[in-house]
């Protein structure tokens, strides 16, 4: 697995560009996300003005959690200045413990 999946201008997006909404997932299956993880590699530096397009990826999915890889690159060059890990871990707020990804959502991310 591991195909570009979309583009989004932050960490915090890629629910909404996924699913909608964080509150849409837990209202529908009484489940959040909350991140276990994350690393940030700064590669190369961006110029005052300089614009750039955040794509990202699905990189695993498990049982209770999944992991995505954004990529930050100039607009214009393509070039990659910065790539962020991060793994996201469904969580139930009211046994307050790590839950199953729901089906659909798995669907989705496949």
């Amino acid at each position: 697995m591991s195909t570009d999946v979309g583009e989004v201008h932050s960490a915090y997006q890629i629910w909404p560009a996924l699913w909608g909404s964080l509150k849409k997932i837990e209202r529908q299956y009484g489940v959040h996300t909350v991140t276990a993880s994350a690393a940030t590699k700064f590669i190369k530096e961006l110029q005052a003005g300089d614009l750039v397009v955040i794509k990202f990826r699905v990189v695993r999915i498990g049982r209770k959690s999944c992991s995505f890889e954004l990529r930050m690159k100039h607009m214009d060059t393509d070039e990659v200045h910065a790539e962020y890990s991060i793994v996201e871990v469904f969580f139930d707020p009211i046994t307050r413990s790590s839950a199953p990804i729901p089906s659909a959502i798995l669907d989705c991310l496949s």
